[in-house]
């Protein structure tokens, strides 16, 4: 009963970092969130160690650990709003570690991301509205609302095919130029800076830059080098997709 006890206390510990490391959740609250489940379930002596594609989960000094693999990250807050809820409500008693098993293994299965339209709606929104903000140019709303919404829906379409990251990100951007030099000299909009500054920013990798000065704040060198390079690598690939596109079109 002991044994099945560590084993299961072990199960959740691993899965709940697991959906919090993979959805977006810096390092240093996984591993916060890890050791207080551990503590919760008296057990003291857990030890953990978490990097941007590895959990590793122990009780220290006895032959129980467990480990496991994160491939890829994404953003889904509400996932780990729902981990943090039920970490809590663990915290007050209101659950049994089997019970809590059970939700989180619900969380990562029913828990859906928003649909593709949604997220190109979304991303159509933020472009507009962001590139108003930032010229009150009202002429370019309009497309700047339709480059943004398509540049997504190309950028989640390469991610798809191609499974690079770097490479998705670089050939949107180039999308993006093109189509807002093309949109000013068929009088479609008024400034092509404007539009491409405004559809560029929802792929700024602004979670990763937060996650990396964070971890880096609190200890974690690993996972802040590696999330700034991964920040620089995007910023870097958006920078050159959208220099191409200008030296193509004028050249």
């Amino acid at each position: 009963m002991v044994e099945e006890n560590k084993l299961k206390t072990l199960e959740v510990i691993v899965l709940a970092g697991k959906l919090l490391l993979e959805n977006g959740s810096e390092i240093s609250r996984v591993e916060d969130t890890m050791i207080r489940i551990g503590k919760n379930s008296n057990y003291d002596n857990i030890v953990v160690f978490v990097t941007p594609t590895g959990i590793f989960a122990s009780f220290r000094g006895e032959a129980y650990s467990q480990m496991e693999s994160i491939p890829k990250h994404s953003i889904n807050l509400e996932k780990i709003n729902f981990v943090n809820e039920l970490s809590r409500t663990f915290d007050r008693k209101e659950i049994t570690i089997q019970e809590f098993h059970k939700r989180l293994l619900s969380i990562d299965q029913s828990v859906n991301d928003f649909s593709l339209l949604m997220k190109m709606l979304g991303s159509a929104l933020v472009s507009s509205s962001l590139m108003f903000l930032f010229s009150g140019n009202v002429h370019n709303l309009v497309i700047t609302f339709i480059i943004g919404g398509s540049a997504y829906g190309l950028f989640a379409y390469l991610n798809k095919l191609t499974h690079t990251e770097f490479l998705s990100y670089g050939i949107t951007a180039f999308f993006i130029g093109l189509t807002a030099m093309l949109a000013v000299k068929f009088h479609l909009g008024m400034n092509a800076n404007e539009i491409i500054i405004g559809c560029v920013m929802p792929f700024v990798p602004g979670v990763k830059l937060v996650n990396a000065f964070s971890d880096g704040i609190k200890g974690h060198s690993i996972s802040s080098v590696t999330f700034l390079l991964q920040a620089l690598l995007v910023a870097c690939s958006i920078g050159i997709g959208v220099v191409s596109s200008l030296l193509l079109f004028r050249g």
